[in-house]
């Protein structure tokens, strides 16, 4: 028996300004405990993907002019994104976002603002800890020293804080040096595997995120050209057809 998805979007066509097709028509499910890459070049609209399921479209001027989105058979199409959060869906944005005036724990803790679970907080904060032994080191150094790295693995860190059983994750590999790269996919990968998180992974770096995801998604001119198992791949040049604006059929 099939189990119901986590998430599910329906025909969902997005639009910038009023007019701008962003999404033209996308449908696809991300189950329960899984992680899903979502792949495509620069422009495809990997970004404005994610951000409709968060709810933080409206404040770049998108809107969903039709289709549905369900988390767990409930229309989400109306929440905020704070509603959201406290569902459990969580966005870590590109461009890592970190309070740069705050310390590395104070972050971490902002990503607990809505709970009240104060003692699980703090052992949240310890398995964060856990998960990114480079933080622990750095926990009361301002986010803004961090390097590049260490900012991108406190922005999961913040986001795990919130007991999500989604993240979205946008590019989290972006400018980061092949090693510390691989570093925060080995973190995704254990939330993963230990806390029974979701993920859904916007991200260029094709290889890698194709090493952890167990399904793939590939956005060309903000449609889905390609939807499958990773372990149903032909190859890593199937993606990069695809890329090259070759579907295959």
């Amino acid at each position: 028996m099939t189990s119901a998805p986590l998430l599910k979007l329906d025909d969902v066509e997005v639009v910038y300004q009023g007019n701008l097709l962003a999404l033209r028509g996308i449908s696809f499910d991300l189950a329960e405990r899984g992680i899903t890459a979502l792949l495509g070049a620069n422009g495809a609209g990997k970004s404005t993907t994610l951000k409709t399921i968060s709810r933080l479209l409206a404040a770049e001027g998108g809107a969903v002019r039709r289709g549905s989105l369900h988390l767990r058979g409930a229309d989400i199409s109306r929440l905020t994104a704070a509603d959201l959060v406290r569902r459990g869906v969580v966005h870590v944005l590109e461009g890592r976002r970190l309070f740069r005036h705050l310390t590395v724990e104070e972050n971490l803790r902002m990503g607990a603002f809505s709970r009240s679970d104060t003692a699980a907080v703090r052992a949240d904060l310890e398995a964060a800890f856990t998960l990114f032994p480079r933080l622990r080191e750095r926990r009361g150094m301002k986010a803004g020293y961090l390097s590049g790295g260490e900012q991108q693995m406190a922005a999961i860190a913040r986001g795990f804080m919130a007991r999500p059983s989604l993240m979205l994750i946008d590019e989290p590999t972006m400018g980061l040096a092949p090693g510390i790269a691989q570093e925060v996919f080995a973190a995704i990968r254990d939330i993963n595997a230990t806390e029974r998180v979701a993920f859904l992974i916007a991200e260029q770096n094709t290889a890698l995120a194709l090493s952890v995801a167990d399904r793939v998604h590939v956005l060309e001119s903000g449609k889905l050209a390609l939807s499958r198992k990773v372990a149903d791949l032909c190859s890593q040049e199937e993606i990069q057809a695809l890329y090259l604006g070759r579907a295959l059929q």
